[in-house]
């Protein structure tokens, strides 16, 4: 598993470096497969052989399939683990000179400062074991396709919020992390619809319902692949921040 080399570097001065060097480095877990485009195709593909869609039909999705995967900047590669049959990332931050110690702290210090209570998001730590379990979470704004009672499509923006399990294994110089059990959770309703009152709702869904993409109508994949590209990006922020916190731990104290 690849790990990353510490650097000195001030806040300020380092979090584009570090920022970066995430953006470039997350990593599936060993022999881990994803998604991908192809697949996403094939799918179509298996959708014509089984009556689905009318070979007219696969013909124009594919072709707005293509011309939206231009249009978002590609397909998210995302990690998926073959052996638990889940998206999970997984990290390890090789942070010399910083003790075992320190790092569990910071961890701590720095769930309490994203995520609120302790108390309410930690499950399981242990010092001697070098584990903290938590459930995380992050606010999710994503671009999504609607269209009008006259057909006509219009883009709008969504907010989502998106939760995780977190679990870190810590020793000295180095912590191991991962993430899985992605969900989202959204609020429908609480508003008027002509003349009748929406009473407002929660809906969850796990990110594994988003696979394949192309299983639902054309006007549903935006949204999709934005939610999943906003997700990778979110995930890489906070690895970033931990990571930066971490290391900051000396300039913390130097006043």
């Amino acid at each position: 598993m690849k790990t990353f080399k510490s650097r000195s570097c001030k806040y300020n001065q380092g979090i584009l470096i570090v920022l970066i060097i995430f953006t470039m480095e997350i990593i599936p877990i060993k022999d881990a497969i994803g998604q991908t485009k192809e697949l996403e195709m094939a799918h179509l593909y298996e959708m014509v052989k089984s009556g689905q869609i009318t070979n007219v039909t696969f013909n124009t999705y594919g072709k707005e399939w293509n011309n939206l995967l231009a249009e978002m900047g590609g397909y998210p590669d995302l990690p998926y683990n073959e052996r638990t049959k889940s998206i999970e990332f997984s990290q390890v931050l090789d942070l010399p000179n910083i003790d075992k110690r320190t790092i569990y702290n910071r961890i701590l210090e720095w769930s309490a400062l994203h995520f609120g209570s302790l108390n309410s998001v930690i499950h399981y730590d242990d010092f001697e074991t070098g584990k903290i379990i938590l459930k995380g979470w992050f606010g999710i704004t994503y671009k999504f396709d609607t269209k009008s009672f006259w057909g006509i499509e219009k883009e709008s923006i969504s907010l989502s919020e998106c939760s995780e399990t977190y679990i870190f294994t810590i020793k000295d110089n180095k912590v191991k992390i991962e993430i899985t059990n992605l969900q989202y959770e959204s609020t429908i309703g609480g508003m008027y619809v002509a003349g009748s009152y929406i009473p407002e709702s929660k809906t969850y869904r796990s990110i594994h319902s988003l696979y394949p993409i192309t299983k639902d109508e054309p006007i549903t994949w935006k949204g999709k692949l934005s939610l999943l590209e906003e997700t990778k990006d979110n995930i890489t922020l906070y690895l970033t921040s931990l990571y930066i916190y971490i290391e900051n731990h000396i300039n913390d104290y130097n006043f």
